[in-house]
């Protein structure tokens, strides 16, 4: 937008474009309804060229996804911020899993009825060398973003069922996957080839997917 007398007109027009993208149109006979976000970027004259505005619009964008979609965010300096911490994640990520800076734990299934135990849950742990554990949550969504999933998700795999062939007790071995992962054609592949190798019973293996894998298509 050009010739903006203040940040308050920018919004104005933020806000115009995710309403007016929210009206359901025809599509062949079918209703269809998509939802727009909007990064926001302002200049108030100070010197900034076209590509640095690009980029806080772009971190702008990312913020207004991240809360919730169907709305508009600002840039805001603390977002360069994390954009650097989420950039170290993802290049440190990529050196964890060449590696082997991962592990895992396990968290018990109860069979309600009974109270006994019947299965375990594998949840990964990244032990990094300089910031000590991380959960997940710090570092999966990135994973999926930047594509490592697939290369985490193999060696988590691989991993669980040789760990898994172990014990003593024959207890299940459940797995999570993302939808990503769900869409790795070489999914049925390193499944087969780690129930093979670690010669496990092929029915102590559970593949959990989340319900965002199914609605995807």
């Amino acid at each position: 937008l050009t010739r903006v007398p203040d940040l308050d007109a920018a919004h104005i027009c933020a806000q115009r474009i995710v309403d007016a993208l929210a009206e359901p149109f025809s599509l062949m006979g079918q209703t269809v309804r998509v939802s727009a976000s909007v990064g926001v970027a302002y200049n108030d004259g100070r010197s900034i060229d076209a590509e640095e505005m690009m980029r806080q619009a772009d971190l702008a964008l990312y913020a207004a996804k991240h809360a919730g979609r169907s709305g508009w965010a600002d840039f805001d300096v603390r977002l360069n911020q994390q954009e650097r911490a989420r950039r170290d994640i993802e290049l440190d990520l990529r050196t964890a899993i060449n590696e082997d800076q991962f592990t895992l734990v396990y968290q018990p299934q109860i069979d309600l009825k009974t109270g006994r135990w019947t299965g375990k849950e594998t949840l990964v742990r990244w032990e990094h060398p300089e910031r000590g554990r991380i959960m997940p949550g710090e570092f999966i969504d990135i994973a999926e973003e930047t594509g490592l999933i697939i290369p985490l998700g193999e060696w988590i795999i691989r991993r669980a069922i040789h760990e898994a062939a172990s014990w003593e007790e024959p207890h299940t071995i459940a797995i999570n996957l993302s939808p990503i992962q769900m869409r790795n054609p070489n999914l049925v592949n390193v499944l087969t080839t780690a129930i093979a190798t670690a010669q496990i019973e092929p029915q102590r293996v559970e593949i959990e997917i989340t319900e965002n894998a199914l609605m995807h298509d």
